[in-house]
């Protein structure tokens, strides 16, 4: 999985909380994993994946924060982190340097960040 580039498990009903082996793809420039039932937080295993540059998360039930670490991604250029269950702080967005497209409507109870 080290050389994998893209993944797309889009709406393929996976349910529980994401992996932390996603983190040995370490080449991956594409996650969809929208539309399933993924829940608790988004793992940290995610900010090894320095050459992310697409990341669509919506339409699970993740929760928790939105992770701060995700400013730190150079390449991410798309973040949909929509209709999950987040909640508290979202990063401010001026850490987003290069992302051209963030999306967290449909999180209930979000603050900050965002203006």
């Amino acid at each position: 999985m080290t050389n994998l580039v893209a993944l797309n498990m889009s709406n393929d009903i996976l349910l529980g909380a994401l992996p932390d082996t996603l983190e040995k793809c370490l080449m991956i420039q594409e996650l969809r994993l929208d539309g399933n039932f993924f829940h608790e937080d988004i793992p940290t295993a995610l900010q090894t994946l320095r050459g992310l540059e697409y990341l669509d998360l919506s339409h699970n039930n993740f929760s928790g924060d939105i992770p701060a670490y995700l400013v730190n991604l150079p390449f991410l250029t798309y973040l949909n982190l929509s209709f999950n269950k987040h909640n508290r702080e979202v990063p401010k967005l001026e850490g987003f340097k290069n992302t051209t497209i963030v999306s967290v409507e449909g999180n209930y109870n979000l603050c900050g960040g965002i203006q």
